[in-house]
C-alpha cells in the first residue's frame, strides 16, 4: 500500500505533550482517529486534551473519520479561551 507524510503541529496545552510538530509515515487512507489513536500511543498523558480537541487539514476543520490519502499537515486545536 502507498505510504503518505503527515506531519502533525500542536498548539496551546499540546505543546506540553508533543513537540512542536511530528512526521507519521502512514499508509495512504488511514483514518484522522487512527492518527489520533497513534499520537495517544505515544503519549497517553494527552488524551483528555486530545478528546476535547478539533481537528484540521492545512486550513479545514475535519472530523476524526475524515480519511486521508495525501501528504498533508494535521493541525490539533484544543480549546482555546482567554482574551
Amino acid at each position: 500500500m502507498d505510504q503518505i507524510e503527515i506531519k502533525i503541529q500542536f498548539f496551546g496545552e499540546l505543546k506540553k505533550y508533543f513537540s512542536e510538530a511530528i512526521y507519521l509515515h502512514v499508509n495512504k487512507g488511514v483514518i484522522a482517529s487512527d492518527v489520533i489513536d497513534t499520537l495517544l500511543a505515544m503519549n497517553a498523558s494527552a488524551k483528555s486534551i486530545i478528546d476535547i480537541s478539533q481537528l484540521a487539514i492545512e486550513s479545514t476543520i475535519v472530523s476524526r473519520d475524515f480519511i486521508i490519502d495525501t501528504n498533508c499537515e494535521l493541525i490539533i486545536l484544543p480549546p482555546f479561551s482567554g482574551g
